[in-house]
């Protein structure tokens, strides 16, 4: 699985199908009237936002906004997690593959970030604390790296059972876990990496899948990503003890954040996880039985939801 630079109004509530434990009432959206849009990150405020076409998009469940990119965004970009302060990191990639990032500001200024040293590409994919920042980087534009960025200086990070391949590190905990996937230099046989907090970078992956790729993880330990198997792409949620598959209309589910509150931020594919039109959506936990909002959502009880609930091997 290769995620690429373009890389992500309530307009129905339908099922997204889970484990038997977790139903989930989901809002799908289109920031730009029924535009192709990739989504990236959400956080605890429910400011979603990912890439729609060669821009990026701001979502908060009462209005979508387009926002303009800084410099040559010809090979595409968009905005990843947002910080709770409304500061979003923005990647901007040039025809030619070369790639700078910048932090959107919630005043509409953009400002830009460090260029990973010797790097033709630099992906910011999430602020952190202070000066931090986490993201992927090439040198060559073929194989690519994690790194994690701390007032000035550049740590790189990398599967070391991936020494010719890629790894990219896409999600950040407030105790500093990070969390991404590898794939060989083939760009393929995707893995799942974890690097906790003191450790190093160690692999994961769903039990029976294909290709696993993790991109997000909250402060209570949930992971949310994608998984491939024999019958295709299926979202993931991961509570440190069983993996839940969530499953969307349409052809392949990609799930791209996870914030406090357990709101999981995602999209639809109409062909597979790296081609067709996406179509965006939040999915959020329906409380116990019992509560205003369980009975607001009540319609779920009327969809066909499937589960898979498998332990962590």
């Amino acid at each position: 699985m290769r995620r690429s630079g373009r890389y992500l109004l309530s307009l129905a509530v339908v099922c997204l199908a889970a484990s038997a434990s977790t139903v989930f009432g989901v809002i799908p959206f289109s920031p730009c009237n029924g535009c192709s849009a990739e989504s990236f990150g959400i956080n605890n405020n429910g400011l979603a936002t990912g890439s729609a076409g060669n821009a990026g998009f701001l979502y908060n469940r009462i209005t979508a906004k387009i926002v303009a990119l800084p410099g040559d965004a010809t090979g595409g970009g968009g905005f990843a997690k947002p910080s709770d302060d409304g500061r979003v990191p923005a990647f901007v990639s040039a025809a030619d593959g070369t790639t700078h990032s910048f932090v959107y500001h919630p005043n509409g200024a953009f400002t830009p970030l460090p260029d990973y040293p010797g790097a033709l590409a630099t992906y910011a994919m999430q602020l952190g604390n202070g000066n931090e920042f986490i993201g992927f980087y090439s040198t060559n534009l073929v194989t690519y790296q994690g790194f994690f960025y701390n007032s000035g200086v550049f740590q790189s990070l990398s599967d070391p059972a991936r020494t010719e391949g890629t790894t990219f590190i896409l999600g950040l905990d407030s105790a500093g876990t990070l969390v991404g996937f590898s794939e060989d230099s083939r760009g393929a046989n995707t893995h799942g990496v974890m690097r906790p907090v003191g450790g190093t970078v160690e692999q994961f992956s769903v039990p029976g899948s294909l290709e696993t790729a993790p991109v997000g993880i909250n402060d209570a330990g949930e992971i949310v990503g994608t998984y491939r198997d024999v019958r295709g792409w299926h979202g993931f949620l991961y509570d440190g003890v069983a993996f839940q598959t969530l499953d969307g209309p349409g052809a392949a589910t990609i799930l791209a954040g996870i914030n406090d509150h357990g709101t999981i931020l995602g999209y639809t594919s109409t062909k597979s996880a790296d081609a067709g039109t996406f179509s965006p959506f939040l999915a959020i936990p329906v409380p116990e039985p019992g509560t205003a909002l369980a009975g607001i959502l009540g319609l779920l009880a009327g969809c066909r939801i499937k589960h898979l609930r498998r332990r962590s091997r």
